[in-house]
């Protein structure tokens, strides 16, 4: 299903996507699961997620793996 048939005249309130829908879930180790983390408001998932809300005018959800700053 492709978002851009929606605008914000749909009056869409949240869009949520599945928990690490982005990465994909199952990891062989935490190594691979590190390979895919970001850091808190960057990454293309972020962008993405950042401008459908924007042009929605709406919320939206996704979970990602997300990176420590350093001394967290």
């Amino acid at each position: 299903m492709s978002l851009n048939i929606y605008s914000k005249e749909d009056k869409i309130d949240l869009v949520a996507f599945p928990e690490t829908s982005f990465t994909g879930y199952m990891f062989k180790s935490s190594e691979d699961a590190m390979d895919m983390s970001v850091f808190e408001g960057e990454g293309e998932e972020f962008e993405f997620c950042s401008s459908l809300a924007k042009r929605l005018q709406c919320y939206v959800a996704f979970g990602y793996i997300e990176k420590e700053q350093k001394g967290e």
